[in-house]
């Protein structure tokens, strides 16, 4: 199911140019681009009801696997 999300969000990354980078509450804040969390959204903005993932997320390879993603499609497009 992880593998199966980050190739969803790769191929969401490559259609909308956004970065592949976690990006948290004051990062949101400040206007970054890139990954996040319901959770993060809430901590940033304070008016949201979701709090997923729970903080057992493998945040760390869940990127890789985005990344490895991302970079098959680019691959493919060439």
């Amino acid at each position: 199911m992880l593998n199966r999300a980050a190739y969803k969000v790769a191929v969401w990354c490559f259609h909308y140019k956004i970065p592949t980078r976690w990006v948290g509450p004051i990062g949101l804040r400040i206007g970054r681009k890139g990954l996040t969390t319901h959770k993060d959204v809430n901590d940033a903005f304070k008016n949201g009801s979701h709090w997923d993932p729970g903080p057992g997320f493998p945040k760390d390879l869940f990127l890789q696997m985005v990344k490895k993603h991302l970079g098959d499609i680019q691959a493919s497009r060439l």
